[in-house]
């Protein structure tokens, strides 16, 4: 299965079963209809007691299903009639079916599609396109007509994992705390609006001095937030693609899901609806040992396989500027020169993850932290006046990589910082409320 439709059909389990009745019942059927046996879509059911059985389009003769999957969407109309009369037949009443089927650029007709399935005897309860990879999978959610959607009845888990380590393990690295830099980021660059992917206990969120919203599926608050902060308890995939103007930032920190895919996929998303000079910040790129880069969880200190963010961005965006730099406890990439614009990863994403998935890893340049910069001195201190110096001036992003480069190189001296950011934040505020049309991002 491709990673974008995995990804789907992910996002589907956690709108519609996760939590819900079909997640406890014992030896639920799902079954795949033109699935190829080692399709993976069976990953997406990572909980529950779950039967899998696939069926070939042709003669779907297993059932009643109370889950069906379906990778393919007919052209013609009465074609599309007939094949949600077939999984009709194949749903227990109580069922639902998903549909995640390749747009490979045309866009299907969502109202013959709900029409179709009515004619089936199915309602369509939600739908999206995807817009990664070749294939742009379009996806429905259908159901039996005038069936109710069944109410969540607790919440999802947040991730849990068991612990397996030594002290070896769970070491850390870096010569200074991943919020410091944070901290003088929000100082210096005095962002119009603040976004970040992953909030947990807030610890981050909090150094927002202006308006920021925070995104979690989860979030476990600790620390009082500041007035104009904003919590949106979503999955960031979710969040993308709902939530308009309050995806429009020129700061973000990603640290979501510790897994190559996703953060990929939170990366494509910041820069897609990035403001003008947008910064974006990755965490967890710099595994101190291999045990904390597994995809897996059983290190308390866990960085997942994030670290390939970073070599896909090496390998497939050079006109981007990537600083890796040395914190605590497991690096930052620090990413200039956002263009809203490229296609380049949205095109290729599920060869590039497909690729990255089977590099070898971490390599030790990465464990040994090569090649990362040092977050205090005079090297990023010219980065940070060449950042603050081009958002100030509008630069086009080729503009800010170039200069986020030189300032690198030594080319250029930086600029003393400003003794307070409150003019220059009030600046990029005022420029914030233009481009929201008085929309309120906090």
């Amino acid at each position: 299965m491709r990673a974008s439709s995995l990804q789907n059909l992910m996002r589907c389990y956690r709108r519609h079963v996760a939590g819900r009745p079909l997640e406890t019942k014992p030896a639920a059927l799902v079954v795949a209809v033109g699935a190829g046996s080692d399709d993976g879509f069976d990953q997406a059911f990572q909980a529950g007691n779950f039967r899998f059985v696939l069926a070939e389009p042709e003669a779907p003769a297993f059932g009643p299903a109370d889950i069906a999957i379906c990778g393919m969407l007919p052209a013609a109309a009465d074609e599309i009639a007939r094949t949600f009369a077939d999984l009709s037949g194949l749903l227990d009443p109580a069922g639902i079916l998903f549909l995640l089927a390749p747009r490979n650029g045309a866009d299907p007709d969502r109202a013959g599609v709900a029409a179709a399935a009515s004619k089936a005897g199915l309602d369509l309860v939600e739908s999206w396109t995807d817009e990664r990879g070749a294939s742009r999978d379009f996806v429905a959610v259908l159901r039996a007509a005038g069936a109710p959607a069944p109410v969540a009845a607790s919440t999802a888990a947040d991730h849990p994992f068991t612990v397996e380590s030594t002290p070896e393990m769970e070491r850390v690295g870096g010569s200074l705390p991943y919020r410091d830099i944070l901290a003088r980021l929000h100082r210096e660059l005095a962002p119009a609006h603040y976004l970040e992917i992953g909030i947990r206990l807030g610890a981050s969120l909090v150094l927002a001095g202006g308006p920021a919203t925070g995104v979690d599926p989860f979030p476990k608050l600790r620390h009082e937030l500041p007035a104009g902060t904003r919590v949106v308890a979503k999955a960031s995939d979710d969040f993308f693609l709902e939530d308009g103007e309050a995806r429009r930032a020129d700061l973000a920190f990603i640290d979501g899901m510790h897994l190559v895919e996703n953060a990929l996929s939170d990366f494509m998303n910041v820069e897609r609806w990035s403001l003008p000079g947008a910064v974006a910040v990755i965490d967890d790129i710099l595994p101190n040992h291999p045990a904390q880069a597994a995809r897996s969880r059983h290190t308390y200190a866990w960085t997942g396989d994030v670290w390939r963010l970073m070599k896909i961005l090496e390998a497939y965006r050079p006109d981007l500027f990537l600083l890796p730099l040395d914190t605590a406890p497991t690096g930052l990439l620090l990413v200039a020169g956002l263009d809203p614009g490229s296609r380049v990863l949205w095109d290729r994403y599920d060869e590039i993850v497909t690729a990255a998935l089977a590099w070898p890893g971490p390599p030790e340049e990465i464990l040994a932290r090569g090649g990362v910069v040092p977050p205090v001195g005079d090297g990023f201190d010219r980065v940070m006046a060449a950042l603050r110096d081009a958002r100030a001036g509008g630069a086009a992003p080729a503009e800010i990589a170039a200069r986020a480069r030189a300032a690198l190189a030594g080319e250029v001296k930086p600029a003393p910082a400003p003794e307070s950011a409150g003019g220059l934040r009030r600046f990029f505020s005022k420029i914030g409320a233009l481009l929201g049309a008085g929309r309120n991002f906090g």
